[in-house]
C-alpha cells in the first residue's frame, strides 16, 4: 500500500477514521500511516481541502479559508 491509498480512503471516507480503522482498511502498519498521514496533513495544509483531526479520527474537509 501507499500513501496515495491512504490519501484516497481520506476522501471517500463518509466519516472520522483512526490510524487503527486506516491501518485495518489498508492492510498496513500504524507507524507507517501515521506517518503518512502526518505527511498530508502538511500536504494539504494550503489547499481547498484540509486534513483534519476529530474525536480521535481523521477527515478530508474542505478549506475554512
Amino acid at each position: 500500500m501507499s500513501k496515495k491509498n491512504l490519501e484516497a480512503a481520506l476522501f471517500v471516507s463518509k466519516e472520522p477514521l483512526t490510524i487503527e480503522n486506516f491501518a485495518e482498511i489498508l492492510n498496513e502498519d500504524k507507524r507507517a500511516i501515521t506517518r503518512w498521514m502526518y505527511e498530508l496533513i502538511n500536504e494539504y495544509s494550503n489547499k481547498g481541502m484540509i486534513i483534519k483531526q476529530v474525536g480521535g479520527g481523521f477527515e478530508m474537509v474542505s478549506s475554512p479559508d
